[in-house]
């Protein structure tokens, strides 16, 4: 009898693993393939003139929409909910809000992702139980909305650790959301936790480093506000997955790893970023032109399993002004970045079409979305073949973000193919799908983090790095030895040269082939710190060190005798399969934009991987171009890169040359965007064709 219950039980679980790993390969699937997605984030006051089948026709019809994200709950429940202290919207009557959109959604075929923010919720709340919420040292709560600007709820900030984002509210109110409501996915809103100074906040900052959770940020253990969080996203993911395992999870990420990834590629099915094309704080403060395209690049490379990350953007100039919209040249450029680096688009819209005065958002998402339909069937099952890889790590981020920038420009510019990839890929191996790794100034490297270049270098992998790169470990403490000095035959690294305003770099020796395209020069600018290295090899770059006081720059000129001679201090050293500079060299980039630098590092990058360029428009070099591999043929992106943003307008392109580095002749040639005829040569390895025109953008397919 025994044995029977035994054999029972054993085929119970057996089928539940079978059911699971059933769901999870469903979940894969549907986030591989292409999707048009909308957000309409429904303002609380218009709840009772929401037509629930005019909403979701609009999107369906009018907007192309095939998935739509909808506010389900959070600070305000939008259906009648049941968790006590969910405040259900006050403005919603007797109607189930959510419940009408999400059926109207089923008829019209169209995937629901439930939007909810348990960030904070209103004062209803925070009179029965103060404690749930983010307290100041003093006590006293966290207000958003102060003054109060007509007859709206005051909102309080909630504690990550509290249980009102936890077991009282959050959890039971996802499981209620799903048991009601044929729901595909969730997102998660201001998923992030705020310093709090809430008894359980203290409790947990306790058990966590075993001392008191200090006043003063300096004295607060740096991983508190991202360790607690991660507790608080599990519990989410639990109380979704253990009532149906089907729903999908979008993981919130950034460049800056506000989430760390390891975390969001264990609990989300998958990744989510948000790079905003935003003006709120002044044109000299808007984002770089290719922001879009690292983020979602970035997103990708994270899970290499094929899924397409989700990119939320906002329509609107910056949510300072989200009710109007950007203008379409900008909008239409800022997108195509997205699908050109195989992501999925999200806009997000304020309010529904029957109330937004600004009328040109829908006209944009509309017109882009069609675009997006064109192209559709050619997006699912890409694969990449980008052949570098540079590691933005999160413990380098803040100090070398810069210098990152700086190489994302050069290779942008220089039409270069690589992967923006995380310490969780390196450390996980994901190292073995390139051939060139670039650790652009990452200074704090963990031991497990060198053993994992260590094993990419021994299995033939090649490097580039920059300045302080692997000089500190993950406690900021100095190593005694530089880690890649035996590989690039530097004997010794020293504290760095400081205050090189005014200075130069000086080529030694012009006929070698990284100090190729310079034109007629020995002299390129530098500004930044240099490191101090000494190595028997022939210097190819030194430094040229200032010869005036700050600000005295060859001022008056006739003081400002020039030395031929340079100092000993090398600056770039290259050998067989690995290249250091010891200068700041992405940085001098990001800051001066000159195109020598950028050189610089393109010949870098092309003397280790010569196939990271396979793509080439030749008349327009600036084009953004990505390529990939599309079932027996390749799918080309062009995105237009030309004029100053705000982009007024599109400038046209005519006559644009491509070259494509291809193995055999192909059949055909197609433009899938603006359906242009697109005639072809094919010789020595090399496709050679003309787009006649590039407005925004351009897919071109070829099998």
């Amino acid at each position: 009898m025994a044995k029977i219950v035994y054999k029972i039980i054993c085929v119970l679980v057996l089928s539940q693993i079978s059911y699971i790993i059933g769901a999870q390969t469903k979940r894969a699937s549907w986030w591989t393939e292409p999707h048009r997605f909308l957000q309409f984030n429904l303002q609380v006051k218009d709840a009772d003139l929401i037509d629930a089948d005019e909403v979701i026709r609009y999107a369906k019809e009018e907007l192309r929409a095939e998935a739509i994200m909808l506010n389900a709950g959070g600070i305000y429940a939008w259906y009648p909910t049941e968790v006590p202290f969910h405040q259900k919207n006050p403005y919603m009557g007797d109607r189930d809000v959510f419940g009408e959109l999400v059926e109207a959604a089923k008829k019209y075929d169209i995937k629901i992702l439930a939007r909810t923010d348990w960030s904070k919720t209103t004062e209803k709340t925070f009179e029965d139980h103060p404690e749930w919420f983010a307290l100041k040292p003093d006590g006293k709560p966290q207000i958003t909305g102060e003054p109060r600007f007509g007859d709206y709820d005051m909102l309080y900030l909630t504690c990550g650790a509290g249980p009102y984002r936890n077991e009282a509210v959050a959890m039971p109110a996802l499981k209620e959301i799903i048991t009601k409501y044929d729901v595909d996915a969730f997102f998660f809103s201001f998923a992030k936790f705020n310093t709090s100074y809430s008894p359980y906040a203290k409790k947990k900052y306790k058990s966590l480093y075993g001392k008191d959770l200090a006043e003063e940020k300096k004295d607060i253990n740096p991983n508190w506000l991202s360790e607690a969080y991660y507790d608080t996203w599990k519990n989410w993911y639990k109380a979704i997955k253990e009532t149906d395992p089907q729903i999908a999870i979008v993981g919130r990420t950034r460049m800056d790893q506000r989430e760390t990834i390891e975390l969001m590629s264990e609990f989300s099915d998958v990744l989510s970023t948000q790079p905003r094309d935003a003006y709120f704080q002044g044109w000299e403060a808007q984002d770089p032109r290719w922001k879009s395209s690292i983020e979602t690049n970035f997103a990708r490379s994270a899970h290499q399993n094929g899924e397409r990350p989700l990119i939320l953007t906002n329509t609107a100039p910056g949510l300072a002004w989200r009710h109007t919209s950007l203008p379409k040249a900008e909008f239409d450029f800022w997108m195509a970045q997205i699908i050109a680096n195989g992501g999925n688009w999200l806009p997000s819209t304020t309010g529904f079409p029957a109330v937004m005065e600004d009328q040109r958002t829908l006209e944009n998402v509309r017109d882009f979305n069609l675009q997006i339909e064109k192209i559709q069937p050619y997006l699912a099952n890409n694969f990449k073949n980008a052949p570098v890889a540079i590691l933005n790590s999160k413990s380098n981020f803040k100090k070398s973000e810069d210098e990152l920038n700086g190489f994302f420009e050069a290779m942008i510019s220089h039409q270069i193919q690589f992967d923006v990839i995380s310490e969780y890929n390196l450390i996980r191996g994901d190292l073995k799908n390139y051939d060139l790794l670039i650790l652009a100034d990452q200074r704090i490297l963990t031991d497990q983090e060198i053993t994992a270049i260590n094993d990419f270098i021994e299995k033939g992998g090649k490097t580039l790095s920059t300045f302080q790169t692997g000089l500190y470990t993950d406690r900021e403490k100095k190593r005694d030895n530089f880690f890649l000095k035996e590989y690039l035959e530097i004997e010794d690294q020293f504290d760095p040269l400081q205050d090189q305003t005014g200075s130069y770099l000086r080529i030694e020796n012009p006929a070698h082939p990284l100090l190729q395209k310079l034109g007629n020069t020995l002299l390129i600018p530098n500004g930044k710190d240099i490191m101090i290295v000494s190595s028997s090899r022939e210097p190819l770059v030194t430094l040229v060190p200032p010869f005036a006081p700050d600000g005295w720059f060859g001022n008056p000129p006739e003081r400002a005798r020039f030395r031929k001679e340079s100092t000993e201090v090398s600056i770039l050293h290259s050998i067989r399969d690995h290249i250091y500079f010891a200068n700041q060299i992405g940085q001098l980039t990001w800051d001066y934009r000159l195109p020598d630098h950028k050189q610089l590092i393109a010949n870098a990058i092309n003397s280790l991987v010569p196939e990271a360029s396979p793509l080439h428009t030749i008349n327009y070099p600036d084009i953004m171009v990505t390529p990939f591999k599309k079932d027996r043929g390749h799918l080309l992106f062009f995105v237009n890169n030309v004029g100053e943003r705000p982009l007024r307008q599109t400038n046209t392109l005519k006559d644009v040359e491509v070259v494509f580095d291809l193995n055999k002749k192909p059949g055909k040639v197609e433009s899938l965007i603006n359906e242009q005829d697109i005639g072809f040569t094919y010789q020595d390895n090399k496709l050679s064709f003309t787009l006649s025109i590039l407005h925004t953008w351009e897919a071109v397919y070829i099998e």
